[in-house]
């Protein structure tokens, strides 16, 4: 017999035993689905039944109480009344719950008894009940030695001798009923249990006995393919299967060696155009991603001295102007012409030194006096709007080490974006103060200030406000990155927050020097 016979000799016979199995299980199940019924059944019946006993308890108390106290206690005797047509209506429904459950028509028979007994209680408990109400009336009347013998001798005697006898009784039939049914569900599982037992044991022989001889056959050979194909996932084309004959594993084999041939030849080759294309890869990302860093850097550190330099020139070309306010507009429009120059010196360096950081040159200086300066460069960029800068300078004179002209270019920043987001007309504000060991600069506008959604990502680069098209503001969204890298790289921190009167509050600290 093949390799291919056996396997499917050994697949039918799964398949059977499998079946036969699932038939013991599904008939075990319905079974159990069966007994389980009937025992929830007889248990809720059981439950009412326990809980009319207590109930017609409460309700005899609650009527003596009602005739030695008065009719104080007369809500207490209604409740307790209720209760009991309640747990009648609900040893009722249980009642027909647990007929439902029943298979066959000799079962039904059996149960209807029950329906007639709850009758017999309710109709029972009813007369008790209309001679509780007659004795109430008596004493209602005057006549209480009346209405107690009427208690005790049709109501609190009726209730011990005749209600409660009856109650007693079904309880006991419950409890019968209960152990006839665990009795079934034991005959039905051991019955169950030996027809399983059978069916396992043949399984177990015939599928062991198949198992042999299909294992004697493929475990050699399966083994070494398995290890062959691992060595060969592992990248290992050198491997060969040999099998000789004309069976499955053979022709199996003769595929596996051609498959092992041509994956070595085609791993040889794509490792080395992998390592090809890698290597220009990573280096097309490096040149691409410089690249675009360094043409948006360029963009916007030239584009805020460029202003200046022609808000200056227009200011002195502006109608007459006496001496030493031309030589003040040259003054300020050569000092912008040597930043342009350092600029353009570092970016040339920027570009030789392919993209690395500039370094920065650090002096100990007052910070006030770099405020001052870029607020009086910042009005020509407010001229325009027609906004003003409003200067307030609280620090004391205090010293800070920095590279002024890193700091003046943050502040320039903060300030372009503060005109930028301020109304025509309006009034931005800088202002310094001195803390423990810091000082902070803040910069304020009247705009609308910064939404939720563009909070956390102010300072990301490239990122432009979801309003800046509104605004018809021209940038590509990194003058804040770099103002952050500025500050963070001096030991600082950068903020932006809406203020409570309206506007945004962009805040700078810089670690406070000796002095």
């Amino acid at each position: 017999m093949s390799l291919r016979w056996r396997i499917l000799a050994l697949e039918i016979a799964s398949l059977v035993f499998i079946l036969a199995m699932i038939a013991l299980m599904a008939g075990a199940l319905r079974l159990s689905g069966h007994f389980a019924g009937r025992v929830d059944g007889v248990h809720k019946r059981f439950e009412a039944l326990a809980d009319l006993d207590g109930r017609a308890n409460n309700y005899g108390e609650q009527v003596a109480s009602t005739l030695l106290l008065g009719r104080e206690k007369m809500a207490d005797l209604q409740t307790a009344r209720l209760d009991m047509e309640k747990v009648f209506a609900r040893l009722n429904q249980a009642t027909r719950d647990e007929i439902a459950t029943l298979g066959g028509l000799s079962e039904v028979q059996a149960e209807l008894p029950e329906v007639e007994e709850n009758r017999r209680m309710l109709e029972l408990y009813h007369g008790i009940d209309v001679n509780a109400t007659r004795a109430l009336a008596l004493q209602r009347d005057g006549r209480q030695v009346e209405g107690i013998a009427l208690f005790s001798r049709d109501v609190a005697f009726r209730l011990a001798n005749e209600l409660q006898p009856q109650i007693d009784r079904a309880l006991q039939d419950e409890r019968a009923e209960v152990a006839d049914q665990l009795d079934a569900i034991a005959t039905w599982q051991a019955r169950l249990w030996a027809g399983g037992a059978v069916l396992a044991v043949a399984a177990l022989a015939c599928l062991i006995s198949l198992g042999y001889l299909l294992r004697r056959s493929i475990v050699r050979p399966l083994g070494e393919i398995a290890t062959a194909a691992e060595k060969l996932a592992a990248g290992d084309y050198a491997q060969r299967l040999d099998f000789a004959g004309k069976d499955d594993f053979a022709e199996f084999a003769t595929a596996f060696n051609a498959v092992a041939a041509n994956g070595e030849k085609t791993a040889t080759e794509l490792a080395t155009r992998t390592a090809e294309l890698r290597s220009v890869s990573d280096q097309l990302k490096v040149i691409d991603n410089r690249r675009t860093q360094f043409l948006a850097d360029v963009s916007h550190e030239l584009r805020t001295p460029l202003t200046v330099l022609r808000g200056e020139a227009d200011v002195a070309l502006r109608g007459p102007a006496d001496a030493a306010e031309l030589r003040q507009s040259i003054e300020r429009i050569q000092g912008q012409a040597k930043d342009l120059g350092r600029l353009l010196e570092d970016l040339m360096a920027f570009a030789r030194a392919d993209a690395e950081n500039q370094p920065y040159i650090v002096t100990d200086g007052r910070l006030d006096d770099v405020v001052s300066l870029a607020a009086e460069e910042a009005e020509l960029l407010a001229e325009p709007r027609e906004a003003r800068i409003a200067v307030s300078l609280n620090d004391g004179g205090r010293h800070v080490e920095a590279d002024f002209r890193r700091i003046r270019q943050a502040l320039m920043i903060g300030l372009d974006n503060a005109v930028k987001h301020s109304p025509p007309g309006g009034t931005i504000g800088i202002q310094t103060e001195a803390l423990d060991d810091s000082i902070a600069i803040r910069i304020t506008d009247e705009g609308p200030g910064v939404t939720p959604e563009d909070h956390p990502r102010v300072f990301e680069r490239f990122y432009r406000g979801r309003g800046e098209s509104d605004l018809e503001n021209e940038g590509l969204g990194i003058g804040l990155a770099i103002a952050k890298d500025i500050l963070d790289r001096h030991g600082g921190t950068i903020s932006l927050e809406n203020r409570p009167e309206g506007g945004a509050v962009l805040e700078f600290t810089l670690p406070a020097g000796a002095r």
